[in-house]
């Protein structure tokens, strides 16, 4: 370990009131007992997650002799606000039946069936789409630990083919190396997802998992206008593996049961493709660095699996990767390759944030089409789901059958809201796909 990274380690065993070893454990070793066991894939993605901390902490300044800065001073230069000992603010919401947090783990269990798309084939008849625009497949980017210095690359990259990622923040750690809040709100602003990677990363000993959880909710959404900060990355995993690590003396684990209540989704660091009708949400697998995305004969990890109705695990499912540091201009071109092949897949996968898709994927589980009817040209429903409207606010988009005599330009209005509508054809048959936040109100289609 660099020597600037055993000031960290030293700084941290100070902070238990414990005597510093002369060196923190090492993270060369991939055979300790506690990794023996796990896939190449699994010991591959917490190898990223040591090196990836490794570069985030190594940087970390020495312990100042001088006094704290006053909250003022602390704000008005862009750092954290708690920098104190933390207060926890106002409680989370409480899952219950009709305002469900999250879905609980099926277990195996498939919550519905997979099909593909589906076409109404009688006038006003409508169906709610599996993914967003009647997409096949979804896909998700995460990126973890922070990474200021890839910022631009990543934005570059976005706004060159129209996607948004999701950053996965370490909120201690705002305030280190020239980082300021400024950074997310100017990504908040542009419309990326900016959510919870705990607040320190499960390496300070005063942060049980509950306050991990809470306090990194409470200081992002006080820190960052505009942000719903819903989702969760488990640090070092849901195992929380963290052997080799600079945190591996700090006892605080993930617990399931606990994210809960305070995130609609949590997102692990290691797994395959899984049926979207089986998913855990609170342990969402993610592929380390995209590995595998274009090799067709890894099918755990294969892109193109999610449109081969053929099989049975991967049609239809939702395919998120995680990444960290960018460590050179050759990780960087295999990201810009993948992004060329999810352009070039537009038509049948929908690119969307972790949030976003975690959200969909949940109310269209629970949802259904209720009060539909059509009156001459005019066609009325609503959309009612059992999850918690607060958070659950994402459009489900909608598909009706229309006469050919409706045209091809239509108005959507939800309780006064006018909502995005688009009709496309099949078989030589007309559709409405329009868009409908569950429990939000009647929706009115009609010709422009």
């Amino acid at each position: 370990m660099a020597e600037q990274g055993n000031s960290w380690w030293q700084t941290l065993m100070n902070k238990l009131g414990t005597k510093p070893a002369p060196t923190p454990p090492s993270n060369s070793s991939k055979t300790s007992p506690s990794t023996a066991t796990l896939s190449p894939e699994e010991a591959q993605a917490y190898e990223d997650i040591r090196r990836s901390l490794d570069i985030v902490f190594k940087t970390e300044p020495e312990p100042s002799a001088e006094p704290m800065p006053s909250s003022a001073a602390l704000e008005s230069d862009g750092l954290m606000r708690s920098a104190a000992a933390p207060v926890l603010r106002a409680a989370p919401p409480v899952s219950r039946p009709g305002q469900l947090l999250n879905l609980p783990d099926p277990k195996g269990v498939p919550r519905y069936a997979i099909t593909g798309r589906v076409w109404p084939s009688n006038l006003g008849e409508a169906s709610i789409c599996m993914w967003k625009d009647d997409k096949l497949a979804a896909f998700s980017l995460t990126i973890d630990d922070n990474h200021i210095q890839d910022h631009a690359f990543w934005t570059q990259l976005c706004n060159e083919f129209g996607f948004r990622v999701t950053w996965f923040v370490i909120v201690n750690k705002l305030g280190w190396q020239n980082e300021k809040w400024a950074n997310w709100q100017t990504l908040v602003n542009a419309g990326y997802d900016v959510q919870s990677h705990g607040f320190s990363h499960l390496c300070d000993a005063m942060f049980p998992t509950q306050r991990e959880y809470q306090q990194s909710v409470d200081v992002m959404m006080e820190n960052l206008r505009g942000a719903q900060v819903v989702t969760h990355a488990y640090p070092f995993g849901f195992k929380a593996n963290k052997v080799g690590s600079q945190c591996e003396c700090i006892k605080t684990l993930n617990d399931r049961t606990e994210a809960a209540k305070y995130f609609l989704a949590a997102r692990d660091v290691v797994g395959a493709i899984t049926a979207i009708n089986k998913v855990d949400f609170m342990a969402m697998p993610s592929i380390s660095n995209l590995r595998n995305f274009f090799n067709s004969a890894t099918t755990f990890a294969y892109f193109d699996s999610l449109f081969d109705a053929n099989n049975k695990v991967n049609y239809r499912a939702w395919y998120c990767g995680h990444m960290h540091h960018l460590p050179d201009q050759a990780t960087k071109d295999y990201m810009r390759q993948i992004f060329q092949h999810l352009k070039r897949r537009s038509a049948d996968v929908w690119v969307g944030t972790f949030t976003q898709v975690a959200k969909y994927a949940q109310q269209f589980a629970t949802a259904k089409i209720t009060s539909l009817a059509i009156q001459g040209k005019q066609i009325r429903f609503e959309v009612k789901d059992q999850m918690y409207d607060a958070w659950f606010n994402f459009p489900l988009t909608i598909k009706i059958r229309l006469d050919t005599s409706w045209g091809t330009k239509l108005k959507a209005v939800q309780n006064g809201k006018m909502m995005a509508v688009q009709v496309i054809t099949n078989a030589g048959a007309p559709y409405a796909l329009v868009e409908a936040i569950p429990d939000a109100g009647l929706v009115v289609v009609t010709p422009a």
